[in-house]
């Protein structure tokens, strides 16, 4: 995260593969999916994470957030739903 008044990094996030794709961000979570089979939930006042899950494959593309739902497609083929 970068505050963008004076491009000072505020925080960071590490995961186990690589990042390819946009988070899905609302007031308070950023979700974002890893080269490493997980999607990621990280608070974005501080960059701790909440949670993860833990797909069949890397995750390339872009979460979608709607209604209380997270919604990621993995390389495994399927399509999750995760409330």
């Amino acid at each position: 995260a970068i505050d963008i008044n004076n491009h000072q990094k505020l925080w960071s996030f590490p995961t186990r593969g690589l990042v390819s794709s946009t988070p899905a961000v609302t007031k308070t979570v950023a979700y974002v999916g890893s080269d490493d089979g997980r999607l990621y939930a990280v608070d974005i006042a501080i960059g701790k994470k909440l949670w993860d899950f833990v797909t069949g494959a890397k995750i390339t593309s872009s979460p979608a957030v709607a209604d209380g739902m997270v919604y990621i497609s993995s390389h495994d083929g399927k399509l999750y739903a995760i409330q």
